[in-house]
């Protein structure tokens, strides 16, 4: 018994001896364990900077790098998270690469290099920061080079986005892709690595996109190899014209199936990325998306504080807007010619300036914008307004939006970042997160009682319609007021558009729609078939089918595609009209064309354009007004001016409208081009105007020349008026005004040799260049001579006539040639501008020349003649 008792004393002495040195172990072992380091990055939604805990472990890179792990892949968008350049209003911002500096330094990564980051950007600036750290023992060890690249906070880098080329890679990507490529091993020379080596390599959007090709050049390098490449990319846009796009196996793309960043360049184009793509879900395309949204919601609520939330409306406007574009634009080839420098230009010169007479001349490139798909480009802007309108619209389209988050994730929430980490946070693996499923169909019904859906055999959602029918006639009587519709908010299916029922659903289970109808009467309806990351429905088809009384429609929707249509009496095939559609574009073209047609991008602008100048110039005319009124009170309390004399306005309103007129007809005249008759109108407008004007000033002073300036200033009117019609005969009374002036003009003073001798000169050198004019323009070019000889004789004989009358005709001389230059080299807006500012200027300075809109300073010895006139301001 007591040798029992030595032995087991003994015994417990010995696991006491022991357990302090496996504790240590234990110890030494748990610092090459998991362990938490923090990305700290401004959260777009609700603008505040939160830090991500992000697990690491340097064991991970010990594997082959064509392996998914998850684990990387999140600790990879803590990498790229980190390299945001943190917002201005961080307390901690002191440099702009110091949350990935830290980042990196918490991984143990050493000899830290940071390129860019501190620069005044360009196009191609990439900022990054590279570290290594030495793994594993003996000749397991390699050297892992972390390499993180800004994908926020974007300066001018973002520019290169636009920069697409017309070659086989995205040229902008590229060219920035080769600065890291060249940085990375730049540094394993200067910090005197030695290998072997592996790379770990992570981004954010554009910085995604730069990953992904640097990840692919480094992967056929022999320094490295694909097994060697670890790369994760986040929100990637494609890159790369290529077959062998996905035989780079260790390149992994995480992008959202709604998020339109990634689907540029078009797939259309023929662009794709390097690497293998797995896709975070949709409410579009996965029905289990809800039970996975309230596991990322948990991790989405941590980061910006608010609950995750789906703008399902704003992503197929945004797609729609996308496929328009490309009915624009079917090539990249086209872009680079037609769109890309315009782009380039309107980020340089974000001025509303710059971006109108961008928008113009985009809209006046006879290469892009052809007779086929004129229409489609209006529908292109009218949904840009539109979405511009929604943000000013609290009962807008978008009946989703969220006053609690930013604009930019109101509008982009597919493409938050913290919308990705959410996602990547919620699953432990891929397999639960990720899936192949992409197509989804869209139905669209109009004139139906109501609308269910039915999933398992169970009605999930239903809504009725908006038309009221007699169920005697089965005519319309009423149609439900929007704010009187009602949409639950759990609702993710079914929704209004328009006046029509919607429910998109996901092609990967079955589903059953039944529509209702309580007379007998046709119902129509749409269904279009789209695939995620592609803009263009893969099929469009417009169907009515005429119902009995009580009859319900059942439409069976299938993964296949192949839906079945059946109604409680029996389908009649004579009674159901198809209608195939090829067009490149949604639904919204047939079913809410209608609406967006009510609200045109051109006329738009042109209200935004006068409701402008009309404030600007009425603020002008009230000071001008205030100042001539102090001015006229002073002359008569000074007695330049006999008391009683009344200060009369109507000509300086007369100017501030017809200002405002050229601008409206300045603006019409490029945004629509066709519309002559408006454009005629808004001239006569400024004929009777300026002859008003005139008229005044010959009421007033009751001579010769006034007499004559009044009647050549209703000349030059109607002939402006006419001309939009009719160059010959606009010709022909410009010709008729020049003469009445010069006629005038001569009667006040008859020229001398010397002037008769210029206009001899200035006619000769303008009729032998007009000769010179290749081309055949028959009768105009005897017209245009004739042009010239009079104009240059009015000019000549107003040298000596006050300043006004000078001004006036040299301004119409100067109108007359731009006119003739427009119309031998071709109309632009600046040339057309300019050309219709000088004439309208000279029509002013002419028929105010006796209103005296603008009195010099009187003085004493001026009275006399100045007596018993009326001034005018």
């Amino acid at each position: 018994m007591k040798t029992t008792i030595k032995r087991l004393i003994i015994i417990l002495l010995c696991i006491f001896t022991i357990i302090p040195f496996f504790s240590a172990v234990h110890a030494e072992e748990g610092d090459e364990e998991t362990r938490t380091i923090h990305s700290r990055f401004y959260v777009l939604t609700t603008k505040e900077t939160r830090t991500l805990d992000v697990p690491f472990n340097k064991n991970w890179f010990d594997r082959d790098a064509r392996i998914y792990s998850h684990d990387l892949c999140k600790l990879s968008i803590g990498l790229a998270t980190a390299a945001f350049r943190p917002n201005a209003a961080d307390e901690d911002h002191s440099t702009a690469d110091i949350n990935l500096r830290k980042f990196l330094s918490e991984a143990d990564f050493v000899d830290l290099r940071s390129d860019d980051y501190e620069k005044n950007p360009g196009m191609y600036t990439v900022s990054t920061v590279m570290g290594h750290q030495r793994i594993g023992e003996g000749e397991n060890s390699y050297e892992l080079i972390a390499v993180g690249i800004c994908g926020q906070g974007y300066l001018d880098e973002w520019e290169s986005n636009f920069s697409i080329g017309d070659g086989k890679i995205h040229e902008g990507f590229n060219r920035s892709a080769g600065l890291v490529y060249d940085r990375i091993f730049g540094y394993i020379a200067s910090a005197k690595i030695k290998g072997p080596y592996k790379v770990w390599i992570s981004g954010f959007s554009r910085a995604a996109a730069i990953s992904n090709i640097t990840a692919a050049r480094l992967s056929e390098a022999d320094e490295f190899g694909q097994a060697n490449v670890f790369a994760y990319t986040f929100a990637t846009p494609r890159t790369v014209i290529t077959k062998y796009f996905d035989t780079y196996l260790n390149i992994f793309n995480i992008v959202g199936k709604a998020d339109p960043v990634p689907q540029v360049p078009f797939a259309d184009w023929g662009y794709e990325r390097y690497g293998q793509t797995f896709y975070l879900p949709a409410m579009e395309t996965d029905s289990d998306f809800e039970e996975k949204r309230v596991r990322a919601n948990v991790v989405y609520k941590e980061l910006t504080g608010i609950d995750y939330w789906y703008n399902r409306d704003a992503n197929n406007l945004l797609r729609d807007i996308l496929a328009y574009f490309i009915e624009i634009c079917p090539s990249a080839e086209v872009y680079a010619n037609s769109i890309q420098n315009n782009f380039i230009a309107l980020w340089e010169d974000r001025s509303p300036v710059n971006i109108l007479s961008r928008l113009i001349a985009m809209a006046n490139d006879p290469i892009l914008i052809t007779e086929k798909n004129r229409g489609e480009a209006n529908m292109l802007l009218n949904y840009l307004l539109l979405f511009a309108m929604d943000w000013l619209d609290s009962n807008s389209l978008f009946s989703r939006w969220n006053k609690n988050a930013s604009l930019g994730a109101n509008i982009l929430q597919a493409h938050t970042p913290e919308l990705y980490v959410s996602w990547l946070y919620s699953a432990t693996g891929g397999p639960e997160l990720y899936n192949e499923q992409q197509r989804y169909v869209t139905y669209v019904f109009d004139y139906m009682n109501e609308v269910c859906l039915y999933k398992d055999g169970n009605m999930i959602e239903s809504l009725p319609g908006t038309h009221i029918f007699d169920t005697e006639t089965a005519e319309e009587i009423e149609l439900i007021k929007e704010s009187d519709r009602d949409v639950p908010d759990n609702y993710q299916y079914m929704d209004y558009i328009d006046n029509s029922v919607s429910v998109q659903l996901p092609r990967d289970m079955e589903y059953e729609i039944v529509v209702k109808a309580d007379t007998a009467q046709p119902v129509t309806w749409v269904e279009a078939n789209y695939a995620a990351g592609r803009q263009a429905p893969l099929s469009t088809t417009l169907r009515q089918y005429t119902m009995d009384a009580d009859e319900d429609l059942f439409i069976r929707v299938k993964p296949e595609m192949d839906d079945e249509f059946d109604t409680t009496k029996g389908m009649k095939k004579e009674a159901l009209y198809e209608s195939e559609s090829d067009l490149p574009y949604s639904y919204t073209v047939l079913i809410t064309r209608p609406q967006t047609a009510r609200v045109s991008w051109r006329d738009a602008i042109l209200w935004a354009i006068g409701i402008a100048t009309s404030i600007i110039s009425l603020f002008i005319f009230q000071i001008v007004f205030v100042v001539g009124k102090l001015r006229h009170n002073r002359r008569i309390r000074l007695g330049w001016i006999p008391k009683g004399t009344k200060y009369r306005a109507l000509p300086q309103l007369c100017v501030t409208v017809i200002f405002i007129l050229y601008v409206l007809m300045l603006f019409d005249y490029s945004l629509f081009p066709d519309n002559k008759n408006v454009i005629t109108v808004l001239k006569v407008e400024i004929a009777v105007l300026s002859s008003l004007i005139a008229l005044i000033g010959f009421l007033k002073r009751r001579n010769m020349l006034s007499g004559f300036i009044t009647i050549g200033v209703a000349l030059l009117g109607i002939a402006d008026a006419i001309t939009a019609n009719s160059i010959l005969a606009g010709s022909l009374l410009h010709i008729a005004a020049y003469i009445t002036l010069t006629f005038a003009y001569i009667k006040e003073e008859m020229p001398g040799f010397r002037r008769i001798t210029t206009w001899v000169i200035m006619t000769g050198i303008g009729i032998a260049a007009l000769l010179s004019v290749k081309g055949s323009f028959g009768f105009l070019r005897v017209i245009a001579i004739v042009y010239l000889a009079a104009a240059a004789a009015m000019v000549i004989s107003s040298l000596v006539l006050p300043r006004r009358v000078f001004y006036g005709s040299i301004f119409l001389f100067f109108a007359g040639m731009l006119l003739m230059y427009n119309q031998i080299n071709g109309t632009t807006f600046f040339s057309h501008a300019l050309s219709l500012g000088f004439y309208y200027l000279a029509i002013i300075a002419l028929a105010t020349a006796n209103t005296r809109i603008i009195i010099p300073k009187l003085v004493p010895e001026m009275l006399e003649q100045e007596a018993g006139i009326e001034t005018a301001g």
